[in-house]
C-alpha cells in the first residue's frame, strides 16, 4: 500500500477500532500511519481530521474512492473558498470510482424499479408454499422503501439535478483536483 511506498497516511473514519486495526498492518513499514475518528457529515469533524493531518505531515494529498471522492471534493471547494493560508494545505486530491455527476438510479422514479428489480430476484428463491404470502409482504415493503428512499438525503443528494451536486459543480475547486 502506501504506507509501503513511505508515503504518510491518515485513516479517517468513523470507526476508530476499525482504523487501527488497519494501521497496525502498518507498522514496520516505511510510511506512517495515523488515525483520526471522523463523522464525514459534520463539516468540523473533517477539519479537525485535514488539521491533524496537516499538523502531522505537512501538505495534504487525498486520494479517494466512490462517494468518498464527493466529500474529498466538497472539501477541497470548502478549502478553496476559504482565505489562504489557512491551517491546511491541499495539495491534491485524487478520485476514484466518483460518481461526479450523480446516478440515475437515485432519481426518485428510478428508485422503484431498482426495488423491483431487486424483488423480483426474490422471487427466484425456492419458497415452498409460502411464496404468495412473501410476494405480498415483498410488494407492500417495495412501496414503503420507495417512499422511505426517496427521503433519505445520502441518496436523493446522488441524482444528477440534485441541489448538493448542482451546487459542488458550481463550487470553486483547486486546479490539483483529478
Amino acid at each position: 500500500g502506501f504506507a509501503a511506498e513511505g508515503a504518510n497516511v491518515t485513516i479517517a473514519t468513523r470507526d476508530g477500532a476499525k482504523g487501527e486495526e488497519v494501521a497496525s498492518a502498518a507498522k514496520g513499514l516505511p510510511g506512517e500511519v495515523i488515525v483520526v475518528p471522523t463523522d464525514v457529515t459534520h463539516e468540523d469533524a473533517v477539519e479537525r481530521m485535514a488539521e491533524t493531518a496537516a499538523k502531522k505531515f505537512g501538505p495534504v494529498d487525498v486520494l479517494a474512492h466512490g462517494r468518498g471522492g464527493l466529500v474529498a471534493r466538497s472539501f477541497a471547494a470548502q478549502l478553496a473558498a476559504a482565505s489562504a493560508g489557512g491551517p491546511v494545505e491541499l495539495r491534491n486530491v485524487w478520485t476514484v470510482g466518483t460518481p461526479h455527476g450523480g446516478t440515475p438510479i437515485a432519481e426518485p422514479e428510478r428508485i422503484g424499479a431498482l426495488l423491483d428489480r431487486l424483488t423480483n430476484l426474490l422471487a427466484w428463491v425456492p419458497l415452498g408454499g409460502v411464496g404468495d404470502l412473501i410476494d405480498g409482504v415483498l410488494a407492500l415493503a417495495q412501496h414503503v422503501a420507495t417512499a422511505a428512499v426517496s427521503g433519505l438525503p445520502g441518496i436523493v443528494s446522488m441524482a444528477p439535478k440534485s441541489p448538493y451536486l448542482v451546487q459542488l459543480a458550481d463550487a470553486a475547486v483547486p486546479p490539483r483536483t483529478r
